[in-house]
C-alpha cells in the first residue's frame, strides 16, 4: 500500500465516500413505504425523509467552499464523513419519524460538505494534464450509485429490514475515514477566510421555511402556519437579493443571474430536478401501494432510469458537437417530461414492463440533458466566476430535488387511491416540461445577439 501514488489513495477515499453518499437517497427512496407503515406516518410527511436530506444539502453546500478554505480540505472532508456515517447510525436506530427525519437532516449536513469538497481534493491530487483521468474516476460512482441502490435497497428491505438501508452506509463511512486519516495530507488553512454569515442564514431560512411550507400545505392545508412559512421563504428571498453587491464572498452572487445563459441554465436544472425527484417519491409509492408490488420488483424498476442515464451519458458530447446543447437539451426535456406523464396514463394493474419501458426511456432522455446542463450556464461566464456558479448550480440541483418531491406529495396526500399518484406523476412531467420554455427563450436571445454582430 505504501508504493501507491497520493492521486490515487486520495481518488480511493474520494470514490468510496461519493459512492455512499450518492446510494444513500436511492436506496432511501424504495424503502419509504416500509418506513411509512412502520412509523403509521401519512402520505404528505413520510416526504420529509427526503426532503428533510435535500434541504441540509441545498443550505450547506455554498458554505463548502468557506469552509476547506478555512478549516483545510482535508479536515473538512474528514468532518463530513464522519457526521454522514454517525447519522447514518441514528437513522438506522431511529425510535421514532421525527428522530429519523432528523438523523437525515444531518446526513445531509455531511453529504452536503463530501461531495464538493471531496471532488476539489480529487482535482487538487492530479496534475493539470491529468484533470480529465480524475472526472472519469469520479464520474464512475455516480453512474453506477443510483443504477446500484434501488436494486440493493429492494433486497435490503425484503430480506431484512428498512434500516439496512442505512446500516449499509456505516462500513463504507468508516473505510473513508480511516483512510484519509492514514492517507490524506494536512493542507493550509485561512483564519482570514469570512463567511457570509448573513447569507447564509438567509438561504437556510427560505429553505427551509419553503419545504416545511409545503409539507404542512399536505398535511392540513392553508394553515396560518403555510402562510408564514410562505411569508419567511418571500422574505428571504428578498434580503438575499437586496444585500449589498459589494460583499467580498457573498453566498449567491446574485450578479451571476445577469448572464442569459447562466440564468436560464439554472432555471432548467431546477425545473428537470424537480421532476426528477417528483418522479423518484412518487412512483416507489405507487408501485408498493396500488400495484402492490414488493420493494424488490420496485427496485428493479426503478433501477432503470439509472440505465437510461447510463445509456445515454456518453452519447451526450457528440450530440452536443453535431447538433449543439440547445437542440439536444429540449429533447431530452420533452422526453424525459412526456415519459413522467405517461406514467401516470397507466391504468391499474399495467404490466411491469409497461412502467420499466417508459422509465428506461425517461432514463435516456435525462441522461441527454446532463451536458448541456453542466455547460449552458457557463458559456458567459468569466474564469473567476466559475467556482460560485458551479456550486450555485449544484445548490440548485439539491433545491429542486427537494421542491418536486414536497410539490408531488401534495396530490398524493390530498387524493386517497391511485387518482393521487397520477396527477403527482403528470405534475412531475409539467415541471420538467417547464424547462423547455427557458431553451426556447436562450435560442431566441442567442439568434439576437447573431442579428446584432452582424
Amino acid at each position: 500500500m505504501v508504493g501507491i501514488d497520493y492521486k490515487y489513495k486520495v481518488a480511493t477515499i474520494a470514490i468510496v465516500a461519493l459512492f455512499m453518499d450518492l446510494l444513500d437517497l436511492t436506496v432511501v427512496n424504495v424503502a419509504l413505504p416500509t418506513i411509512q407503515r412502520d412509523f403509521g406516518t401519512d402520505s404528505g410527511a413520510i416526504s420529509l425523509v427526503v426532503t428533510a436530506y435535500l434541504t441540509s444539502l441545498a443550505v450547506v453546500m455554498p458554505a463548502s467552499g468557506w469552509a476547506a478554505q478555512r478549516f483545510g480540505a482535508p479536515r473538512t472532508f474528514q468532518f463530513a464523513v464522519a457526521v454522514f456515517t454517525f447519522a447514518s447510525l441514528l437513522g438506522a436506530v431511529s425510535w421514532s419519524f421525527g428522530a429519523l427525519v432528523a438523523a437525515r437532516a444531518l446526513q445531509g449536513v455531511g453529504g452536503g460538505l463530501l461531495v464538493p469538497v471531496g471532488m476539489a481534493l480529487l482535482f487538487r491530487a492530479f496534475p493539470e494534464d491529468e484533470r480529465a483521468k480524475a472526472s472519469a474516476l469520479f464520474a464512475a460512482p455516480a453512474a453506477i450509485a443510483p443504477a446500484l441502490g434501488p436494486l440493493l435497497g429492494g433486497l435490503l428491505v425484503d430480506a431484512a429490514s428498512w434500516r439496512w438501508a442505512f446500516i449499509i452506509n456505516l462500513p463504507a463511512g468508516a473505510a473513508a475515514f480511516v483512510l484519509g486519516v492514514a492517507w490524506l495530507r494536512s493542507e493550509p488553512s485561512d483564519p482570514r477566510h469570512r463567511l457570509d454569515l448573513g447569507g447564509l442564514v438567509a438561504v437556510s431560512a427560505g429553505v427551509v421555511s419553503l419545504t416545511l411550507g409545503l409539507t404542512w400545505l399536505a398535511d392540513d392545508g392553508a394553515s396560518p402556519y403555510v402562510v408564514g412559512a410562505g411569508f419567511v421563504a418571500v422574505l428571504a428571498l428578498f434580503l438575499l437579493v437586496r444585500r449589498p453587491s459589494d460583499q467580498a464572498s457573498p453566498i449567491i452572487d446574485f450578479t451571476l443571474f445577469r448572464r442569459r445563459s447562466f440564468a436560464l441554465g439554472q432555471f432548467t436544472m431546477f425545473t428537470s430536478s424537480a421532476g426528477f425527484g417528483g418522479l423518484l417519491f412518487a412512483l416507489p409509492l405507487l408501485l408498493q401501494g396500488e400495484d402492490e408490488l414488493n420493494a424488490t420488483q420496485t427496485g428493479l424498476i426503478m433501477a432503470l432510469h439509472a440505465v437510461g442515464i447510463l445509456i445515454a451519458t456518453p452519447l451526450g458530447p457528440r450530440l452536443v458537437s453535431r447538433y449543439g446543447d440547445q437542440v439536444v437539451l429540449a429533447i431530452g426535456i420533452v422526453g424525459s417530461a412526456v415519459c413522467t406523464a405517461g406514467l401516470a396514463c397507466l391504468a391499474h394493474g399495467a404490466t411491469q414492463l409497461s412502467y420499466a419501458a417508459l422509465l428506461l426511456l425517461a432514463g435516456i432522455s435525462f441522461g441527454l440533458m446532463i451536458v448541456p446542463q453542466q455547460t449552458m450556464p457557463f458559456s458567459e461566464l468569466a474564469d473567476e466566476d466559475l467556482p460560485q456558479g458551479t456550486s450555485l448550480l449544484s445548490t440548485v440541483r439539491q433545491l429542486g430535488l427537494a421542491v418536486g418531491t414536497s410539490l408531488v406529495a401534495l396530490p398524493i396526500a390530498w387524493q386517497a387511491g391511485r387518482g393521487g399518484y397520477s396527477v403527482a406523476l403528470a405534475l412531475a412531467g409539467a415541471v420538467t416540461l417547464a424547462g423547455a420554455a427557458a431553451v426556447m427563450v436562450n435560442r431566441r436571445g442567442r439568434g439576437a445577439r447573431r442579428v446584432e454582430a452582424l
